[in-house]
C-alpha cells in the first residue's frame, strides 16, 4: 500500500483500531479518516509519509494513541491534533523533524506517553508542553537540543520518566526538575555540561544516568 484514498475506510464508523503499520504510504488524501469517527487507536509505524494536511486527523475525536513512528516527517502542522483531546499516546520517533510549533500539544491534557526520540529538534519553545499536566514518560533522546530551561518543564510535575541522552547540550537548568515528587528515571548520556545543584530537589530520583566524565558544572 502506497496510498491511502478517501475512499478507503467510507462508513467504518464503528471501527476503533485501525493499524497501517510497515506498509510503503507515502501519501494520505485528505478526508481519507473523516469517516472514523470511533477510532481509539492509529498505527502508521514505518511507513514513508513526509507530510499530513492540517485536518487530516480532524474527525477522530475518540482517538486515544497514534504511532507516527519511523516515517519520513521534517514538519508539523501547528493544529493537526486539534480536535483529538482525548489524546494519551502519541510516538513521533524516528523521523527527521526540526522544530515543534509552540501551540503544536495545545489543549492535549489527557496524554501520559510523548515519543520525540531521534530527530533533528534542536530547540524547544518555554511553554510547548504547558497543557500536558499528565505527562509520565518523554523521550526526546538523539535529538540537537543545546539548551534546556527550568521553562520547558515547568507544568509536567507528574513525569516519572525523562530520556534526554545523546544530544548537544550544553546548558541544563538546575531547576528543571523542581516540585517532579514521581520523578524517578533521567537518562542523560552524553551531555557536555550539567550544573553542580542538579538533581538536588528530587529525592525519589533512582537513577540519573550521566556520562562518566561530566563536567560538574556550566561556565
Amino acid at each position: 500500500v502506497q496510498k491511502i484514498s478517501s475512499a478507503n475506510f467510507k462508513n467504518l464508523k464503528k471501527l476503533e483500531t485501525l493499524n497501517l503499520r510497515k506498509n510503503k504510504i507515502t501519501s494520505i488524501e485528505a478526508g481519507s479518516f473523516d469517516d472514523l469517527t470511533s477510532l481509539k487507536e492509529l498505527d502508521l509505524y514505518y511507513n514513508q509519509i513526509s507530510s499530513f494536511s492540517e485536518n487530516i486527523f480532524e474527525y477522530l475525536k475518540e482517538l486515544k494513541v497514534i504511532d507516527l513512528h519511523d516515517n519520513n516527517l521534517k514538519s508539523l502542522p501547528a493544529q493537526l491534533f486539534k480536535n483529538n483531546r482525548k489524546l494519551v499516546k502519541i510516538v513521533l520517533g524516528d523521523n527527521q523533524i526540526e522544530e515543534i510549533p509552540s501551540n503544536f500539544f495545545a489543549g492535549l491534557t489527557e496524554v501520559e506517553g510523548l515519543w520525540l526520540e531521534n530527530n533533528k529538534i534542536s530547540h524547544l519553545a518555554a511553554n510547548l508542553f504547558k497543557d500536558l499536566t499528565k505527562l509520565r514518560l518523554i523521550y526526546l533522546e538523539d535529538n540537537n537540543l543545546k539548551v534546556l530551561s527550568k521553562e520547558i518543564l515547568e507544568f509536567n510535575k507528574k513525569l516519572e520518566q525523562i530520556y534526554l541522552s545523546y544530544n548537544q547540550l550544553e546548558k541544563i537548568d538546575a531547576e528543571l526538575f523542581d516540585g517532579m515528587e514521581n520523578l524517578k528515571w533521567v537518562y542523560l548520556r552524553e551531555s557536555k555540561c550539567i550544573d553542580k545543584r542538579f538533581g538536588n530537589s528530587t529525592s525519589n530520583l533512582n537513577l540519573l544516568e550521566l556520562k562518566r566524565e561530566i563536567k560538574a558544572q556550566c561556565n
